[in-house]
């Protein structure tokens, strides 16, 4: 069964580079990507089902994406979550309280 991943970010390049990594890494993957921008924010229910692994850029849809995984956390098993930030250590060590799988 492949994995499947899904990228959430709001800009259409990195989502996609973040796919075409993951693809050259797991070939057999399926990769959906999610524009918070255009779509908006997902459900407050979303139970990231259907998912193996779900990969949180920063920004997310303008605004704090530490707001979304603590939401993504608060559901019973969903799936692991990679947030991808700016690199400041204070936001590493929020997103790692907040439930980022390290």
């Amino acid at each position: 069964m492949p994995l499947k991943v899904l990228v959430i970010d709001d800009h259409p390049e990195y989502r996609r580079g973040l796919a075409s990594h993951v693809t050259v890494r797991w070939p057999d993957a399926v990769v959906r990507e999610y524009d918070p921008l255009t779509a908006g924010p997902l459900p407050d229910a979303f139970s990231g089902a259907g998912n193996d692994l779900v990969l949180l850029g920063h920004p997310c849809g303008g605004g704090d994406a530490l707001e979304w995984l603590r939401r993504f956390r608060s559901q019973p098993r969903f799936p692991p979550v990679v947030f991808i930030g700016d690199g400041d250590e204070a936001q590493v060590v929020e997103a790692i309280r907040a439930g980022a799988d390290q």
